[in-house]
Parts: structure tokens; C-alpha cells; sequence
């Protein structure tokens, strides 16, 4: 990327953004920029030209660069800029007219909500999106979007409304598989749904059709994601070699594409798969790495899952106070969330750290509570686990 010019006060503005090969940054890709440099190099033009923003003729092209630098900037886990970016697009776009950058910037900020679990704004945004998605009659960006919708009903525990929003996108698609991207999201999804409820025939199916069309499209950093969601299933089933090879799969694929989003969400489930394994110090190291990357993209969620898996090492090695910190803090997290699902997990977590220091009546009140919630969510075999650690309580 070229250094910032000193522009003179004769220069026309078209002639300014053809010197920085701003048309060839604005083409079809919504992702040409690679680096932080790359996005502090084109702010800085922009502020030194603030006219760009009243010239109509260069109005496409700015929104281009616009959408292209808060892309990157979510992918760089830079939050600050990429909603200050989409907000920029949304002022520009407010007139009417270019409902794909308007749509896709409501979009961007619905992302950036979800993360932080703010889930009434993610949806007020996506629903922004999706209105205007289908005003166009762009149904593969509209059923894009019913798939944000279903990942909310997921984590708020409503399966059943995410189930409807994912089968509406493979409905869209059709059968000869249209929007095949946003298809293979919605069998992720409905794979992470199936593994809940204990489908095990289901969610192996789903997430296999997923990565097979991620793979066929090229498109590695989102086969990753799906990766790390069947080598979660694996651990699940205590399938551990298979579970520690589609960890492997998916950090080579996220490595090779710099998405700091999903490594910081491998870094995670890295984490619990060696908790499992009982090797503590090497999941402490990827649980700080984890809480590393979640702080600086501003991702919440993940923030409370490593605090979950702090409360387990350290029910593990048996120091009670540390643990109660570390689930209080996961459990409040969850809770600012309304992250129903996280909320579960961490009481049962909880229940049996009360059940190994001998508090009784701590424990039976955080394996009831997560067994309440667990119902809400329709997960037997999960109301399964927690009603035997019960009884073994009372005997």
C-alpha cells in the first residue's frame, strides 16, 4: 500500500483516488485488504479528503472501500473501526439507493453484536438487513441472514425457532443446492442443534454435508469452523482421536487464513479437549491464549467460556476459591448475555465442583438449576447426566 500523498489544493479529487488505485480496491471482492497498515493507510487518505463523502460520482466506489476496510477490520479483530466504518456506510446510504452496502453494513454491525451477545441489537440489525435483502429480492443474502437468526435462537435456547429459520434457508436453496455457502452454514447449524439434543446420526450427516460444500467452494477459514464444531462433537462422544484430528485440520486451515475469529474459538475447544484428557497445563495455556484473542476482538461469549474452563482446571486441581471466581464470573457473563446455553453448562460445572468439596446443598442447587435449563432447551441426554449426578448426591 502506498504512503499517504500530500495533496494540493489544485488536484482534482478523481485524479487523488486514481493515484491510490482506490477503483482497483473497490472491485467485486469484499476482502482485498490484508493488513492493519493497509486500513490505517487508506483512513488517513479519507480524512485528508473529506469532500469524498458529498460527491455523488465517487459514492459507489467510497462505499466499496468502505465495506472492503470494515471487512477486514472484523476479520483483524478490530470492532471499534468496523462499526465505525458500516456506520459510515449506513449515513451514506440514507437517502436511498445502494440497498446491497446499506443491507450489508446493517449485516456487518448484527456480527458485531452477536459476539459481544448483545442479541437484541444483533437482531434489530439483522432484521434491518434481512428487509432490505428481500426488498431487493436477493433471496441468498436473505437466507443468509435467517441463519444469524437461527445462531441467536441457539444461544438464547430456542432450538426449535433456530430449526425453522435454517430448514427456511435449505428450502430457499432448493435441490439443486442455490446459495450453496449460506446452505452449508445452515447444516452446521443444524448439526450444532442435532448434537445438543443428542442426534448423533444427525449431526455427523449435517456437519459432513457442510465442510463438503466449504471444501468444493474453497473456502477454508469457515471448513475450520465447521472443523471445530465436529471435533467438539467427537470430544462429546469421547471419540478422542478423531476429535484431535479435526482440531489439527481446522488450526492448519485457520493459520494458513489469518482469521483470528475462529482461533481464538479452536484455542477454546483446544482447551477443553486437553482438560478432558487431563492434561491441565497445556489446556491453561490455551485458555489464556483464548482470553487473549476474545479481549481484543471484544467477544464476550467466549470471554465467559474460558472463565467456565478456568472454574474446571481449578476444580480440578482442587483450589475451591479460585473456581468459585471463575464461575461466578462465567455464570454473569452468560447471564448479561442471555446466553442460556453457556448458562447451563457453567451451574452443571459448578454443581459438580460444590458435589467435590462436600458442599451438598450448593451443589444440589446448581445441578437442579442447570437441569431446569437444560429442559428448556429439550437436551435429554444432558437432563440424563444431571439427574444421576442427583441421586448420587442424595444416597
Amino acid at each position: 500500500m502506498a504512503k499517504v500523498p500530500v495533496r494540493t489544493a489544485v488536484e482534482p479529487l478523481d485524479e487523488m483516488l486514481c493515484q491510490l488505485k482506490i477503483e482497483q480496491l473497490s472491485t467485486a471482492s469484499d476482502e482485498p485488504l490484508n493488513t492493519q497498515a493497509d486500513i490505517d493507510t487508506l483512513e488517513g487518505l479519507i480524512s485528508l479528503i473529506p469532500e469524498i463523502f458529498a460527491d455523488v460520482a465517487q459514492k459507489e466506489p467510497l462505499l466499496r472501500l468502505l465495506l472492503a476496510m470494515a471487512t477486514t477490520c472484523r476479520r483483524l479483530g478490530d470492532p471499534v473501526r468496523t462499526s465505525k466504518f458500516c456506520q459510515q456506510i449506513i449515513d451514506l446510504t440514507a437517502d436511498g439507493g445502494f440497498i446491497y452496502f446499506r443491507a450489508t453494513a446493517f449485516r456487518q454491525l448484527g456480527n458485531l453484536k452477536f459476539y459481544e451477545g448483545e442479541w437484541i441489537q444483533a437482531q434489530s440489525h439483522y432484521q434491518q438487513s434481512l428487509d432490505l435483502f428481500e426488498s431487493e429480492n436477493d433471496r441468498g443474502r436473505a437466507a443468509s441472514i435467517h441463519n444469524h437468526l437461527g445462531y441467536i435462537a441457539v444461544q438464547q435456547g430456542d432450538l426449535e425457532l433456530a430449526k425453522e429459520h435454517h430448514q427456511q434457508v435449505i428450502d430457499m436453496a432448493g435441490e439443486n443446492g442455490e446459495y450453496k455457502r449460506v446452505l452449508a452454514g445452515a447444516y452446521n447449524s443444524l448439526a450444532v442443534i442435532a448434537s445438543i439434543q443428542a442426534d448423533w446420526d444427525t449431526t455427523i450427516n449435517c456437519f459432513e454435508k457442510s465442510i463438503t460444500i466449504y471444501e468444493e467452494l474453497d473456502l477454508p477459514r469457515e471448513a475450520a469452523q465447521v472443523y471445530v464444531n465436529l471435533a467438539m462433537a467427537y470430544a462429546d462422544a469421547e471419540e478422542w482421536q478423531a476429535a484431535g484430528e479435526c482440531y489439527a485440520e481446522a488450526t492448519t486451515l485457520t493459520q494458513a487464513s489469518g482469521d483470528l475469529v475462529t482461533l481464538e474459538r479452536i484455542y477454546i475447544n483446544r482447551a477443553e479437549f486437553l482438560l478432558n484428557l487431563g492434561n491441565i497445563s497445556a489446556a491453561n495455556l490455551y485458555c489464556n491464549r483464548a482470553l487473549s484473542l476474545a479481549q481484543q476482538i471484544g467477544d464476550s461469549i467466549s470471554i465467559a467460556d474460558v472463565y467456565k474452563l478456568y472454574g474446571r482446571i481449578h476444580r480440578y486441581q482442587e483450589d475451591w476459591g479460585a473456581a468459585i471466581n471463575a464461575f461466578t464470573e462465567s455464570i454473569q457473563i452468560y447471564q448479561s448475555c442471555q446466553n442460556v446455553l453457556g448458562e447451563t453448562e457453567s451451574c452443571y460445572e459448578f454443581g459438580l465442583m460444590y458435589k467435590n468439596c462436600q458442599n451438598r446443598s450448593q451443589a444440589r442447587y446448581f445441578l437442579q438449576r442447570s437441569g431446569h435449563l437444560y429442559r428448556s432447551l429439550g437436551a435429554v441426554e444432558a437432563i440424563n447426566r444431571v439427574e444421576n449426578e442427583i441421586v448420587a448426591l442424595n444416597n
